[in-house]
């Protein structure tokens, strides 16, 4: 599956690292963090999951505050919250 990320609210206050994740413990990510400097991911935010484990799967993000910015609060938001991994 590919996706973009952006931000809105509350990242203008300083750096943070979004990671991605996966309910799914053989997921991978490419990439699987980003960097956002004062409200601005540096990159294009573009991403791919590549699932292993059949059945439906999450996708969530951990938010860290880099260099004492303030912490800020955030989730992974898409038109479609689960993903459902069948055999190819």
């Amino acid at each position: 599956m590919s996706g973009s990320i952006s931000v809105a609210c509350g990242f203008d206050k300083g750096s943070y690292t979004v990671t991605l994740n996966s309910t799914d413990p053989g997921a991978t990510f490419s990439p699987k963090t980003f960097l956002v400097n004062f409200g601005r991911i540096v990159g294009n935010g573009d991403f791919a999951v590549t699932f292993s484990t059949v059945g439906v799967q999450n996708v969530s993000t951990t938010i860290t505050s880099n260099m004492g910015s303030p912490a800020v609060r955030g989730r992974f938001a898409s038109p479609a919250n689960e993903f459902n991994v069948v055999n190819p």
